[in-house]
Formats: C-alpha cells, structure tokens, sequence
C-alpha cells in the first residue's frame, strides 16, 4: 500500500523556549544531530503525492534526514512549516530540489524567526556539500502564510524568483 497523502506536525517545544539562554554543546547536538534519529522519514514518505511537514524551528527530527534527502518523485503538493527556513533555507532548497513534479508549494510560519536559527549552520550542509543550482520547472503555485510583522516571506520570494520557471499564482496570506 502506497502513501498518497501524508502529513507530519511535530509540535511540543521549540527553540523559542530557548531564545534567551545559550544552548550548551550537548542540546545542540541533540537538535541537530542525524544518529539520534532511527529511521529516514523523510524516505518513508517519499512515495506521496501531497504531503505536509510542519515543524518548529530546529526539528531534528527532519533535520538528520536531509543527509540522506530521497527524491519525491510522486509529489505534487507540499506544505512546509516553519523548520523550511533555517540555515538559509537549507531544508526547503534540499527537498524542492529532489520534487521533480513539485505543482503546490505552501510555506506557514507561525513561529516568529529565531536569531539562533539563523546564524547556526548545521554541519551537513557544509560537510555535503553546497546544494547546487536547480529549477522546479512545474512548480506553479505558491502561498505563504505569515504573520503581518513577519518579513521573512522577502527571502522566500527572492528563492522562488531564483528557482522557478514560471510560478502562475503567488499567495501571501498574512494575519
């Protein structure tokens, strides 16, 4: 049995609990390091045709599997959350660039952005390599959810403008 709709939240604590304290060495390995994870869920789902992955920032969950990124070559309808924007938009760069028939793309963030988030670069995605230049040749809609004061939507505009070839309908919805 193949999955076609699949949709991961994974919601509990998040960095902003953390924004006013140093993270010791040990919990930032914990947040980011790929050995504590067991399995690739991102490869278990990579047979979807429409999947949503909402997360906090720094879910490690998520993270440790974009080692080992699989190509969705089923998907045609993502809806990312709020983890896509970390280490200059590694995680989202990483799965649109294996989504070949990408069609949908919604972003919702509903967390405000984390300075720490920002400024600490996961080790993979320097150890691996740069991820090189790429188009999503059928990606054709766009949304993103954010707060009114929110500005990150300016960086994933700037992506979308770099790696489509023709989006037909932008939505930013903000509250």
């Amino acid at each position: 049995m193949e999955v076609t709709t699949a949709s991961v939240s994974v919601y509990g604590s998040s960095l902003e609990d953390y924004e006013d304290e140093d993270l010791s060495e040990d919990e930032d390995e914990d947040l980011s390091d790929g050995h504590h994870i067991e399995y690739n869920i991102l490869g278990v789902l990579s047979h979807a045709r429409s999947l949503k992955l909402v997360a906090p920032l720094r879910e490690a969950l998520f993270e440790g599997c974009l080692l080992t990124c699989p190509v969705f070559n089923n998907l045609k309808c993502l809806v990312f959350g709020d983890w896509c924007m970390d280490f200059d938009l590694y995680p989202l760069r990483c799965v649109l660039k294996q989504s070949p028939i990408l069609e949908e793309l919604c972003v919702e963030l509903r967390e405000k952005e984390c300075e720490y988030c920002k400024e600490k670069a996961p080790p993979f995605s320097y150890s691996y390599g740069e991820i090189l230049p790429f188009k999503c040749h059928r990606l054709k809609t766009v949304k993103i959810k954010c707060g009114e004061r929110d500005e990150r939507f300016i960086a994933l505009v700037k992506l979308f403008f770099k790696i489509s070839v023709c989006i037909e309908k932008f939505d930013l919805d903000r509250w």
